[in-house]
């Protein structure tokens, strides 16, 4: 898979906003930033096909892609 996308990234040189938050912190204003990025789903792919269990990713948290691999394996 390509990663040419991250160059288009809304995110790519924004090293002030949590990326990796630890358990029990909120992530919300990360999250909100992705929503109009123009490769958030390519990103969340990326995330979603390299099983990366940390971080937020296409502005889903690494619980919320566990679960819908969980999902995605079930059907």
């Amino acid at each position: 898979m390509s990663v040419a996308w991250m160059q288009r990234a809304k995110c790519k040189d924004r090293i002030d906003l949590n990326w990796f938050p630890s358990d029990g912190q909120n992530a919300n204003e990360t999250i909100k930033f992705c929503l109009d990025c123009p490769v958030r789903r390519q990103c969340f792919d990326y995330a979603v096909k390299n099983k990366l269990d940390d971080g937020i990713w296409g502005g889903v948290s690494a619980n919320q892609r566990r679960r819908y691999r969980w999902r995605m394996g079930r059907t």
